[in-house]
């Protein structure tokens, strides 16, 4: 990488101008909503909100509204780059969208049992002595 920069600058100006927010990894699932549509759901426009939706297999299937910036996110290069949001549920009312007051939290991430935990990950485990 250092012996050859011309090519190390090419993949990052590759990776930085000419790829998708999609093939960057952005969920094409998740719509991220305009200053006005953050504004008036949430009554503040400070954090762009999106609206998610749950996973086919969820108890509570339905579409999710972020509230304002993310509680938590991991380290990518360390963790699963887990990003934890206060969400409420969304509802499509006439074409227009209405949050409802319950909030929860919607974790973007998950592992399978046979991936070390997150919190395992960030833990250091010292010798004792």
């Amino acid at each position: 990488m250092f012996e050859d920069t011309a090519t190390l600058i090419r993949v990052v100006r590759t990776l930085g101008c000419n790829l998708s927010v999609e093939v960057l990894g952005f969920d094409p699932t998740v719509r991220v909503l305009t200053d006005l549509e953050t504004q008036r759901l949430t009554g503040n426009a400070e954090c762009p909100s999106a609206v998610a939706s749950s996973d086919g297999n969820d108890s509570r299937p339905g579409q999710w509204c972020t509230i304002g910036p993310p509680i938590w996110a991991s380290f990518p290069l360390l963790g699963h780059g887990t990003n934890v949001w206060q969400v409420r549920e969304c509802v499509d009312i006439h074409e227009n969208l209405h949050i409802r007051e319950n909030e929860m939290i919607l974790k973007t991430a998950w592992r399978t049992r046979d991936r070390t935990a997150e919190s395992d990950i960030y833990t250091i485990n010292l010798p004792k002595g």
